[in-house]
């Protein structure tokens, strides 16, 4: 008898101990299962959106008034373009200008319009950053030209690739060659901006 009870009390021992472990295996089960359910649901998701177009505008642009005059004279003005690139891509872009004639909107009979080939870029300053991307060996970058008339389009400022998210202004020195007899009134050109992506 004494031999038999140590017997049964092993057998009992180890029923309790396999009953045990089967319930932390269903326990661990339900929580593995549990966890995965729920690190699905534990997602952070960001989304970022463009905040707006690549665009050029010249925002100033004037002459100095002159007199009428029987000689040829030569005028002189600045232009200020503003080149923003909101799109967040940093693919890079260029900018061009061409201009029209000079429209005459006078009211003499004997009023002409002033030819755009005697319209001339004679300086363009560095760009300065006015908001966004500080310039670096990306750009934006002035184009080196140099009486060159706007007759034609004309590279003015760039960014390459990595370069020129944000706002940025540069100034541009002009002159125009006003011929002899050229009558009293106002004469207005049209400047084209062209923008394109990564130079």
């Amino acid at each position: 008898m004494a031999t038999v009870r140590p017997a049964l009390r092993i057998r009992t021992l180890h029923r309790r101990t396999r009953v045990r472990t089967l319930a932390l295996i269903a326990i661990a089960t339900l929580s593995l299962l549990w966890i995965e359910r729920g690190s699905a649901d534990n997602t952070v998701t960001l989304l970022i959106t463009s905040a707006g177009p690549l665009s050029a505008a010249v925002l100033d642009g004037s002459l100095v008034p002159v007199d009428s005059s029987p000689s040829d004279q030569r005028d002189t003005g600045t232009l200020r373009l503003v080149v923003r690139d909101q799109r967040g891509t940093s693919e890079g872009w260029a900018v061009s200008i061409v201009a029209s004639d000079f429209d005459y909107l006078g009211t003499s009979p004997l009023g002409r319009d002033i030819p755009s080939s005697g319209f001339r870029i004679v300086t363009v300053e560095p760009p300065l950053v006015v908001f966004g991307q500080p310039r670096g060996e990306n750009g934006p970058y002035t184009t080196a030209i140099s009486n060159v008339s706007l007759d034609t389009p004309r590279t003015v400022m760039w960014a390459a690739p990595g370069g020129g998210s944000g706002d940025y202004e540069q100034r541009i020195g002009v002159e125009l060659d006003i011929p002899a007899g050229s009558q009293p009134g106002i004469y207005l050109t049209t400047l084209t901006l062209a923008y394109t992506s990564a130079p």
